[in-house]
């Protein structure tokens, strides 16, 4: 359950979903010797200060990271050798439904001829989806296990986001509005610096880890 706001409404079914769910599919790897990757968040950190890499410790501000927290643990508890990624602000093309993500909602609202307004006091590492399966698949072709954050390098503020998608897919900046977090009314309090470093990539330098344009680049060639 990935709807923040959603998951700040609804506690009981967010704990149902994002903790209790993982413990059975872990369990049930656990059973039948199957390997797992379970995928977490940025959210399980308080974004006070930042970036965040492996070795700090979590401390979710709403619901949603305190499920996606309790099923981090669960999982391990259930089956240690399971591969856990953090991901954040995951972005790429969705072919299989209309979900938007960070980069296509820019892009959809850029394409239309709305206002975008974006937050100039949240900053984020995008994780581009194509590269985090492809970590995914690499990790488990190591044997690896344990926490890993898979995100692009660097940090931006979502404004500073809007700017790259329009310099890389060669669209007006006119329409990007800066807006801050206490303006946006929202249910559940987010962190503000909400950036990942990937630490424990470092110990295998044959795995390369894009910057957010260098991602953005890579997903304008295959639209």
């Amino acid at each position: 359950m990935t709807n923040v706001d959603g998951c700040e409404s609804n506690p009981d079914l967010a704990n149902r979903l994002n903790a209790i769910a993982p413990r059975e599919v872990a369990l049930a790897c656990r059973e039948i010797g199957a390997r797992l990757v379970h995928f977490s968040t940025d959210y399980v950190f308080d974004g006070v200060s930042g970036p965040s890499d492996e070795s700090k410790p979590p401390n979710p501000v709403n619901v949603y990271g305190r499920t996606k927290l309790d099923g981090e643990r669960e999982v391990v508890k259930a089956l240690p050798s399971a591969l856990l990624i953090r991901t954040c602000a995951n972005f790429g093309w969705n072919r299989l439904r209309s979900k938007e993500n960070s980069v296509t909602w820019v892009l959809n609202r850029l394409q239309r001829g709305d206002p975008v307004p974006l937050f100039t006091d949240q900053r984020v590492s995008p994780s581009y989806t194509p590269h985090v399966a492809r970590v995914a698949f690499d990790l488990l072709d190591r044997r690896a296990s344990g926490t890993f954050h898979v995100a692009t390098t660097g940090c931006v503020t979502r404004f500073g986001l809007g700017e790259a998608v329009c310099d890389v897919f060669d669209l007006p900046k006119s329409l990007l509005r800066p807006a801050k977090l206490s303006d946006a009314k929202l249910v559940a309090p987010r962190p503000r610096m909400s950036c990942l470093v990937s630490r424990e990539l470092e110990r295998f330098p044959d795995i390369p880890v894009p910057t957010f344009r260098e991602a953005l680049e890579d997903m304008r060639e295959t639209e």
